[in-house]
């Protein structure tokens, strides 16, 4: 049964909403066109999905702190990825197998029917919940859970991606093996509750990988197939290019998506037109104690487009609907879209300033930097989105990087680029709080 404080987490949700309302614009840091919810704490996007004219986010959500404890999945819903409306909690740890947490998963389609896969603990076993009245009503299976254990002594066991293939259900699980490195596990079914542990589907080394890959993203992009998994102790979601036979996956190549230092655990989908799509989870780099007295944790990156280039590389761009909310520039503020082609620029968000430059085969951001190759006489091309707290930088098509900035005085937002043309455009908010 569901505690007390459970049912009125579902039912108070949206009335908190409003409550903080009025209460978040005086609040210089808390972003208004990337999505979070209204206060506390979140965390991994989960179960993203385009169905029927809408398209669901999922993520995982404390509604009683601003820090990590007590999982939840939170749920909103949008028409074109930039407008979100929140809505009730989705799911919520009221079973023996998820009463410590109702952790990360996948949204699929098996039947006509749209059906969440997450990992429920302690300990961390997977489990599936069935959907009704278009996505806004859940109900946990009785099969639940369907894989109770791992095959083997793992490090992790969590995180499911689902897709299909014939008539079977394939699942990536994010773990590792002790003493050798992170790996994604693979099971099959036809059916979602009757499971078949495989083998790996791909594994890494402690020393270069991590030991534990937590959030495994597993799909095609033109010729090849990607895996972004989310490396352990490193914090870094590393991806790997490469061919998938026989139900086995060999990299080619491998990199680190996103050298922001904050984009973590990211969910990738097929948007409505077909493009895969990436949304992340942006960390904060405030202590527990600074957060608990913002009253709000967490925040969600833009949707991006992911394409495989010529070169084999992975290509990441903003997908094309961020573009459709930006307003011509009219007065100073702290929600702005800036355009340069530059090869050095400095960002300028009140008392903080980001040093922007391409140099040697690298973009550098505030002395983090991202390898990135430019043909003889390709100009550097920057697209730069600033939110309060949460800034974003695309460069040609090849690099992005997602940083979080915190000035202690707030003040005029600009980007300067000595000899180039800058244009900067506002962006309104975009997520409904009441």
């Amino acid at each position: 049964m569901a505690s007390t404080v459970d049912r009125m987490n579902r039912r108070t949700f949206l009335t908190g909403i409003a409550a903080i309302a009025s209460a978040s614009p005086d609040d210089p840091h808390f972003p208004r066109y990337h999505f979070r919810p209204p206060k506390n704490w979140m965390n991994d996007p989960n179960g993203l999905i385009y169905w029927n004219g809408e398209y669901h986010m999922f993520y995982q959500y404390n509604p009683n702190a601003a820090y990590w404890g007590d999982m939840h999945w939170g749920h909103a819903v949008s028409t074109d990825l930039m407008h979100w409306k929140p809505l009730p909690l989705a799911l919520y740890p009221d079973k023996p197998y998820d009463k410590d947490g109702v952790f990360s998963g996948c949204a699929v389609v098996h039947d006509g029917v749209p059906t969440l896969v997450y990992t429920g603990t302690n300990p961390e076993r997977q489990c599936v919940a069935t959907t009704s009245n278009n996505l806004r009503e859940f109900h946990k299976i009785d099969q639940n859970p369907v894989i109770s254990a791992p095959p083997m002594e793992v490090t992790g066991f969590r995180d499911p991606c689902l897709w299909k293939e014939g008539d079977e259900w394939l699942m990536a699980l994010g773990g590792g093996f002790p003493d050798v490195g992170g790996a994604v596990l693979l099971y099959s079914s036809k059916d979602l509750v009757s499971w078949r542990y495989l083998h790996p589907l791909c594994q890494g080394k402690n020393s270069k990988t991590g030991h534990n890959w937590e959030c495994p993203n597993f799909f095609p992009l033109g010729d090849r197939h990607v895996l972004l998994v989310s490396a352990e102790p490193f914090q870094k979601v590393l991806y790997f290019i490469g061919r998938y036979e026989n139900r086995r996956f060999t990299p080619e190549s491998e990199g680190v998506f996103d050298a922001g230092g904050s984009l973590y655990a990211p969910q990738t989908f097929l948007d409505k037109d077909g493009r895969r799509t990436l949304i992340g989870w942006l960390t904060e780099p405030r202590s527990k104690e600074e957060s608990v007295k913002a009253g709000w944790s967490g925040v969600q990156s833009l949707p991006r487009v992911l394409t495989l280039r010529k070169d084999r590389t992975l290509g990441v761009e903003p997908h094309p609907n961020v573009r459709t909310v930006r307003e011509p520039w009219s007065k100073r503020g702290a929600q702005v879209e800036f355009e340069a082609t530059t090869a050095k620029a400095d960002l300028y968000l009140g008392s903080e300033v980001l040093p922007i430059e391409y140099a040697g085969g690298s973009l550098t951001v505030a002395n983090r930097s991202a390898p990135m190759k430019l043909a003889a006489g390709e100009p550097l091309r920057l697209n730069v989105f600033v939110d309060h707290s949460v800034v974003e930088i695309f460069a040609n098509g090849r690099v992005a990087m997602a940083l979080r900035v915190y000035p202690a005085k707030t003040g005029p937002v600009r980007l300067d680029a000595p000899g180039a043309k800058v244009t900067a455009y506002q962006v309104p908010n975009t997520v409904e709080y009441d």
